[in-house]
């Protein structure tokens, strides 16, 4: 397991900036989702994180729910976390790490088969997200964002949730995704 660098190292991730409409009334900041994807996303969600420390994640869903994921920070800041579980792609099992926030207006679009997690960096952080495929429980995964990743995350304070304390190794992951999508195929 690699650290990267930036999450344009890895196969088929892309950064891009917002277009910002500014004016005496505030801003107003332009997601197009059919401009990544070439679909409509099946799902828009919000993050809402009370506490600069709270980490989501590493989350993925597998075949037939698999889905690419457009996320923006909205408020606030996260220290944004990617890995690569991708058997076939040159960037297998790389990590790679970006701050988005409010003020950078950056936005991450991820292919099928990158696991995401972050660790908010300020209170009360919104993160937004453009899913291409609905949420479908037995298909939803999270990798353990601690165990082998204790030293990635920039804060010493950490909330999680008991789902993501309890998930899986970044092997098994690695194995139910790869399964998934051999099934896919037959």
């Amino acid at each position: 397991m690699m650290h990267t660098g930036g999450p344009e190292e890895i196969q088929g991730v892309r950064v891009k900036k917002l277009l910002n409409y500014i004016d005496e009334r505030g801003v107003i900041k332009k997601i197009t989702p059919n401009s990544t994807f070439g679909d409509e996303p099946s799902t828009i969600l919000i993050s809402s994180n009370n506490v600069a420390g709270a980490i989501r994640g590493f989350h993925f869903q597998i075949q037939p729910f698999a889905e690419k994921k457009l996320i923006t920070c909205l408020r606030g800041s996260v220290f944004d976390a990617i890995i690569d579980l991708r058997v076939d792609s040159i960037t297998f099992m790389k990590i790679a790490v970006i701050e988005l926030s409010e003020e950078n207006s950056l936005q991450l679009s991820l292919p099928i088969g990158i696991a995401h997690g972050f660790q908010s960096l300020s209170d009360n952080s919104v993160v937004h997200y453009c899913l291409t495929s609905e949420y479908s429980a037995p298909h939803a995964m999270v990798i353990n964002p601690i165990n082998e990743f204790k030293d990635l995350w920039p804060l010493t304070e950490k909330t999680l949730s008991k789902k993501d304390i309890a998930g899986l190794n970044l092997n098994e992951a690695v194995n139910k995704f790869t399964k998934s999508q051999l099934n896919k195929n037959l």
